[in-house]
C-alpha cells in the first residue's frame, strides 16, 4: 500500500520535470515521454528490485565488473518474488477499479458547490479537467505496461499469474472504455506514439523473461546429472535463440510506415476525399436512348 501512494504522486513529480527543463513540439509529447520515464522507473524499482538488492549503484557496479552475473541475479531473485507480484497484480485490479470514482474531481466539485456555492454546472467546469500526470495518457500507458511485463515475466514462475492479469485488463478496457469516451474530457490525438513506445516496452519485458527462463535452465552438469556440456548447456541456448526471433519481430515493426506515410498513399487518399471527385461520381453522364425527333414526334 505504501509503495502505491508513492507511485501515485510520482507521474506529477516526473511531468513536471519534463515540462520544465526539456523543449517539446507540442505540450501533448510530454506524455510520451512520461510513459517512456515513468516506465523504466517502474520496471527498475518494482519488476527488478529484488535483483537490485540493497543499492542499485552497488549492483550497477558489480555489473559492470562482472556482466554474467546478470543470470545468476535472475535465477536468483526473481523466482523466489512470484508471490510478490501474484498480489501486486491483484491489487493492481482494485486501485483500477478506484479510477471509476475520480476522486480529485469528486472533491473539487464538493468544494465548489458547497463552499462556494456555485450552481451545479459551474461546479462541474471548475472540476474538470483531470490531473493529467496521474490520470493521463502516459502515466496510464507506463502503469498497464508494467502490469503486462510483471505477466510475461513470471507467467513460467508462477503460472496463477494469468488470471489476476487477464481480470486487471479486461477491468482496464472497461473502465477506460467508460471514461475517455463519456466521463473525461477530451484529449490530444497522439496518431499512435504511445501505442508504439508501449511495443517497444513489451519487447523488452520479453527479453527480460527469455533471460530468465535462460538463467533457470541453465546448470553444471553435475548438477544435472549428465555426461556432456551439450545435454547441459542446450535447454538453456534454445531458450536465448528465441532472442533472434524477438529482434527479428521488432525490426519488422519498427519498419512500418507509422508516423510519415508515403506520398503515394497521401495522393490516393487525397484524390479519394477531393471534392471533384465527389461531385464526379455523383453525376452520372448523360446517354441518350434514341433519336431526338423520335421524342419530340412520338
Amino acid at each position: 500500500a505504501a509503495l502505491k501512494l508513492f507511485l501515485a504522486f510520482l507521474p506529477n513529480i516526473l511531468l513536471g520535470i519534463i515540462q520544465k527543463f526539456f523543449l517539446l513540439k507540442a505540450g501533448s509529447w510530454a506524455q510520451v515521454r512520461l510513459e517512456r520515464w515513468y516506465f523504466a522507473f517502474l520496471t527498475i524499482f518494482v519488476l527488478l528490485v529484488t535483483m537490485i538488492g540493497r543499492s542499485l549503484v552497488l549492483t550497477a557496479v558489480m555489473l559492470i565488473e562482472h556482466p554474467t552475473k546478470i543470470i545468476e541475479l535472475l535465477s536468483v531473485s526473481l523466482p523466489g518474488a512470484s508471490h510478490f507480484y501474484l498480489n501486486y497484480v491483484m491489487l493492481g485490479s482494485f486501485t483500477l477499479a478506484f479510477e471509476v470514482i475520480r476522486v480529485a474531481n469528486l472533491v473539487k466539485y464538493w468544494i465548489h458547490k458547497v463552499l462556494y456555492k456555485l450552481p451545479q454546472e459551474a461546479a462541474k467546469h471548475l472540476s474538470e479537467p483531470e490531473d493529467p500526470g496521474s490520470f493521463g495518457i502516459g502515466a496510464r500507458m507506463a502503469l498497464t505496461m508494467l502490469m503486462a511485463a510483471i505477466s510475461i515475466v513470471f507467467c513460467t514462475c508462477s503460472p496463477l499469474i494469468v488470471i489476476p492479469a487477464w481480470a486487471f485488463f479486461g477491468l482496464g478496457e472497461l473502465i477506460y472504455g467508460y471514461l475517455l469516451v463519456y466521463a473525461e474530457s477530451k484529449k490530444p490525438d497522439m496518431g499512435g506514439c504511445c501505442w508504439v513506445e508501449a511495443m517497444d516496452q513489451v519487447f523488452f519485458a520479453m527479453s527480460i523473461f527469455v533471460f530468465l527462463m535462460t538463467s533457470i535452465l541453465l546448470k553444471e552438469p553435475s548438477e544435472m546429472a549428465v555426461p556432456s556440456r551439450t545435454q547441459a548447456y542446450g535447454p538453456a541456448l534454445v531458450a536465448l535463440s528465441a532472442i533472434s526471433l524477438m529482434r527479428w519481430q521488432k525490426k519488422h515493426i519498427n519498419d512500418l510506415a507509422w508516423e510519415n506515410l508515403p506520398l503515394q498513399v497521401l495522393v490516393q487518399a487525397d484524390i479519394r476525399h477531393s471534392p471533384l471527385t465527389h461531385a464526379s461520381s455523383c453525376l452520372a453522364p448523360f446517354v441518350p436512348t434514341g433519336r431526338s425527333d423520335d421524342v419530340a414526334y412520338s
